[in-house]
């Protein structure tokens, strides 16, 4: 059973305690400050479907907040907590419809919220021919291409690890 907060009014911070059945505390569960949650930045506005990021919200009050996500599409976990920042794993559901998305960062004195636009999976870099067999003295082709179309460009660089062994010619292209 959870219950209400204890003020300390000197510090203005918030304890927040777990009790059982009959009243006794059994666990004292977070801190909070004495401020509502802001946020002032988030280390990234984009993330993709099925990634995980660390994602850090950077602002004041945030001791001891919970991150949420309404609609569902964010799984946050292994959150830590201080005064001006929260350090959690953001996982993006596979499901998540691209758009935007909006994170609330909540305490028992208010909530802030951010939104986070949400851009289909990363495609698939396919590389023909497969499998890929070079003989000594011969040139060889490579086919590159994405899985499906994006909406951001990708550049990738090629290179050999022993020159001795294969020359390149073209070392990187950008796929639009």
């Amino acid at each position: 059973m959870l219950l209400a907060f204890s003020v300390s009014a000197q510090e203005r911070l918030y304890s927040e305690y777990e009790y059982d059945e009959v009243g006794n505390t059994t666990s004292k569960l977070q801190d909070l400050s004495g401020t509502p949650p802001s946020i002032s930045a988030v280390s990234q506005s984009v993330v993709r479907q099925n990634q995980v990021v660390t994602f850090i919200i950077d602002g004041s009050g945030l001791r001891g907040a919970e991150v949420t996500n309404a609609d569902g599409y964010f799984i946050f976990s292994n959150t830590q907590t201080t005064n001006e920042q929260i350090v959690t794993t953001l996982r993006v559901g596979q499901d998540a419809l691209e758009g935007f998305s909006q994170i609330s960062v909540s305490t028992g004195l208010g909530v802030d919220s951010v939104s986070l636009e949400i851009l289909t999976e990363l495609p698939v870099l396919r590389i023909s021919p497969i499998p890929l067999v070079i003989k000594t003295g011969t040139t060889l082709t490579l086919g590159l291409s994405l899985s499906k179309a994006d909406v951001i460009s990708h550049s990738i660089d090629v290179s050999v690890a022993d020159v001795n062994v294969v020359a390149l010619n073209t070392g990187s292209l950008t796929v639009n």
